[in-house]
């Protein structure tokens, strides 16, 4: 299955963890040395088949405000990225109240 058969469902509670973190699927697996060197630096690696996900913890958007909220979230300069995101089950952090299902088809 795609990631076009699924849809993002719920509600933002302003925790502000998704712009906290920053999250970055690769395209091919990262192993040996890369992966030892960016864990040693408190990346989060999760490996898939043929991909692998970083989580850079701790890596907050400039953008995001003390009170969670985005400085630019009614500005035309808002990525796209931030405007659909998380759209993605590996974007998700466990406490988002967003939750991301399968289209039935």
């Amino acid at each position: 299955m795609t990631d076009l058969n699924y849809i993002r469902t719920g509600y933002c509670s302003s925790c502000g963890a998704c712009c906290r973190d920053l999250v970055l699927k690769v395209k091919y697996r990262i192993s040996g040395d890369v992966a030892q060197y960016l864990t040693a630096r408190g990346v989060e690696i999760k490996w898939g088949p043929r991909y692998t996900i970083l989580n850079f913890p701790n890596y907050p958007c400039p953008k995001l405000s003390p009170d969670n909220t985005c400085s630019i979230y009614n500005d035309e300069s808002l990525p796209r990225i931030c405007i659909d995101s998380p759209n993605k089950k590996w974007h998700l952090h466990k406490n988002c109240n967003f939750k991301i299902e399968q289209v039935k088809e």
